[in-house]
């Protein structure tokens, strides 16, 4: 009985110590991974998903929105790689294909916005090929006469402050291609000048300006870029690719 006794009372000693030294053990808690996301993971995860799916459209239109925003220049460069890599490949694609109006017109509709250089280098081809040269080398000489006519006018008129005559004119050849024209319009509708300030507008005939090579444009683009939204700059843009799909 005395053995049995003494057997509990070391066996309560035992609990009771083990309990003390566990409640003196540092407590560690779960580790719990990181719920948050920083922005940069977020951008990276956006760069992955523009690059895993197939289309051009979405990853100018990405470059265009974060151009001037310092938190994707990183990854900008990827991105313009990839679209490039791709106008490339749609380039060698229609070099096979026969040079012809049904041809360019598939391209233009879907490659205008993100390729315009080879969209243009297709249709000087289909130019070239068309059966009546002569006849429309013709018309074409006719056309450039009168665009420089129009030209003189609207010169003349912005020169003169004469803004309802410059607005007419410079529309005619904005809507043709003309690069100046394109500017002076921009111009005038950023300004209110013969026309009542449209900022869209203007931000439309400035990029086509841009386009057709006038890199005074781009600064006062860039300068009314800040007023839109996202959507609205990518509405703007789309617009702008539309009246140069109709040149």
């Amino acid at each position: 009985m005395k053995w049995d006794a003494s057997l509990s009372i070391v066996k309560h000693y035992w609990i009771f110590l083990t309990l003390l030294l566990t409640a003196c053990l540092p407590q560690t808690k779960p580790v719990v991974p990181d719920a948050k996301i920083t922005t940069q993971q977020k951008i990276q995860h956006e760069v992955k998903m523009l690059l895993k799916q197939s289309y051009i459209d979405p990853i100018t239109r990405f470059v265009f929105v974060h151009e001037q925003d310092k938190a994707y220049q990183a990854v900008l460069k990827t991105l313009k790689a990839a679209q490039a890599k791709r106008c490339d490949q749609v380039a060698k694609r229609y070099e096979k294909l026969p040079k012809k109006q049904i041809q360019l017109d598939k391209l233009s509709q879907g490659y205008q916005f993100s390729c315009p250089d080879v969209v243009f280098n297709f249709a000087q081809a289909v130019a070239k090929k068309q059966a009546l040269a002569q006849q429309f080398s013709l018309k074409k000489r006719d056309h450039h006469g009168q665009q420089a006519k129009t030209l003189q006018a609207c010169d003349r008129s912005y020169e003169k402050m004469d803004y309802a005559n410059a607005l007419h004119h410079c529309q005619l050849l904005a809507s043709q291609g003309h690069a100046e024209a394109q500017l002076k319009l921009g111009m005038m509708y950023a300004d209110g000048r013969g026309v009542r300030k449209d900022y869209q507008a203007a931000y439309i005939w400035l990029t086509l300006a841009v386009q057709s090579g006038i890199q005074q444009a781009q600064v006062l683009r860039d300068s009314i870029a800040g007023l839109f939204t996202q959507k609205e700059l990518i509405d703007a843009h789309d617009k702008a690719a539309k009246i140069a799909n109709a040149y």
